[in-house]
């Protein structure tokens, strides 16, 4: 690649648009679509869990024992008054 870019330095101004022409489907890239996150509740994940496992099961193992999953709740033990 450096010795592609030394010669379109070496090139006149009018030859260097025609080679940034030919260039151009090479060098610009697609903006990647944004990441939509679909937040569920624990019922709503319970289905996908091996043999449907409870609520509490759910809150204790996945979202609370793995560093990954942990981002995935913004409280796992919200309490009694709280509605999931």
């Amino acid at each position: 690649m450096s010795a592609l870019l030394e010669l379109v330095k070496e090139t006149p101004p009018e030859d260097r648009k025609a080679v940034a022409e030919y260039l151009k489907p090479y060098l610009i890239t697609e903006k990647e679509k944004p990441v939509v996150e679909h937040w569920v509740n624990i019922e709503e994940l319970r289905p996908y869990t091996p043999g449907k496992k409870a609520k509490a099961w759910i809150q204790l193992y996945i979202l609370d024992t793995y560093p990954k999953t942990r981002k995935w709740s913004t409280n796992p033990h919200p309490g009694k008054g709280a509605v999931n």
